[in-house]
């Protein structure tokens, strides 16, 4: 659904209820505590009593739009805007957009992140790539001032990495990418999440580094393409996708958040890998709304 067609078709405050109780229920309502259909609904108040447990709800319970007075056409432009941002979208710029403050615009992005995250628990198949990279500043900008005592911390190291965030991915040739913030970029850390997310029958695809050296014993085959020697393409063997997507989560950071605390970063991976992932579907806002009216209270607090 267009921008356009969301602000037509779901402008009323009872018009988004109507249309998230039918995605949810499907013209069946349930009660969003116990799963009874022996439901009373009081229309003029878009809320429905449950004659089992004896509680009263509405089709917010639950989801990502509970506890909020933001109201649902904002919310809807809002998902509209974020779902066709490639690049990602700030949240002073949301608030622009949508008319309110930049805190009501951060926790409806931080809402919105929680309903992106990852449910889709299979395991990655066929030709698999694994990077990692390191998200934050580079040090030749900060002043010298700023480096030493970056150093003194024990933030800064040699090769100018130890200040900024490691992070893994896994991309899936033709499939999804998964992404994950971690501690620390080597053996004991890379090859668990390997282990956790990876089909045992697939080919590892990645780059020289020492951290994914033996995964040829645990999986059907590990291709190496050594970039230190400058191969970077050897028949169907490459990281170029991986590493394209990681291009774009930067440029996405730089250009559209500026800065991004450790605490968040989780979140904004999230959503990158949700637009990448989905990124061919044919009515993506109507699939992020069925995905956020079933996200459970862990989303909900997600901001916390």
């Amino acid at each position: 659904m267009e921008l356009i067609e969301i602000t037509k078709k779901l402008n009323t405050q009872r018009r988004c209820v109507h249309y998230l109780e039918q995605l949810r229920w499907h013209g069946k309502i349930q009660c969003a505590y116990c799963n009874s259909t022996k439901i009373t609904s009081v229309n003029k108040e878009l809320r429905h009593h449950c004659n089992s447990c004896n509680k009263s709800f509405s089709v917010l319970v639950g989801t990502i739009f509970e506890a909020s007075n933001l109201p649902l056409p904002k919310w809807f432009i809002a998902i509209s805007l974020v779902m066709n941002a490639k690049k990602g979208i700030s949240s002073r710029q949301l608030a622009r957009h949508i008319v309110v403050t930049k805190d009501t615009a951060w926790y409806v992005q931080k809402r919105l992140q929680a309903a992106m995250k990852n449910k889709d628990k299979r395991l990655l198949k066929g030709l698999i790539e694994a990077d990692e990279t390191y998200v934050g500043g580079n040090v030749k900008n900060r002043s010298k001032k700023r480096r030493a005592k970056l150093k003194e911390q024990g933030k800064l190291n040699s090769s100018g990495m130890m200040h900024k965030i490691p992070v893994m991915g896994l991309l899936e040739r033709s499939g999804k990418v998964v992404a994950d913030v971690i501690k620390h970029a080597d053996t004991n850390t890379l090859k668990p999440i390997i282990r956790d997310k990876v089909d045992r029958k697939s080919v590892i695809i990645s780059d020289g580094f020492g951290a994914y050296r033996g995964l040829e014993k645990e999986y059907k085959g590990h291709e190496v393409v050594n970039h230190l020697q400058n191969e970077y393409v050897r028949g169907v063997f490459h990281t170029n996708n991986i590493e394209g997507f990681w291009s774009l989560v930067k440029r996405g950071i730089v250009g559209q958040y500026h800065k991004i605390s450790a605490r968040y970063l989780q979140n904004y991976l999230d959503e990158f890998c949700f637009k990448y992932n989905y990124k061919t579907h044919k009515n993506i806002f109507e699939f992020f709304i069925t995905n956020a009216v079933i996200t459970t209270k862990s989303a909900k607090l997600a901001t916390k």
